[in-house]
């Protein structure tokens, strides 16, 4: 993930991201599910966007600024 963000974001206690393991390991079987009824449907996987991680992304990236927003008010 720290791969995919701008290289001008400063490494700061504040905006360093979380990694909830039990989250990832959910996350993990939401797409296997997805991707078993896609198959079920013959849907073609390539068809079916990895919905699941652009949101993980984005909902970081929010994460993140409502965190920071969260850190400056203490």
């Amino acid at each position: 993930m720290m791969e995919i963000e701008p290289p001008q974001v400063e490494d700061t206690p504040h905006q360093r991201a979380v990694i909830n393991v039990q989250n990832a390991a959910r996350v993990q079987e939401m797409q296997a599910a997805i991707s078993n009824r896609t198959q079920e449907l013959h849907i073609l996987p390539e068809l079916v966007p990895n919905v699941l991680g652009i949101w993980n992304m984005q909902r970081m990236k929010y994460g993140r600024v409502y965190h920071h927003q969260q850190s400056t008010k203490d």
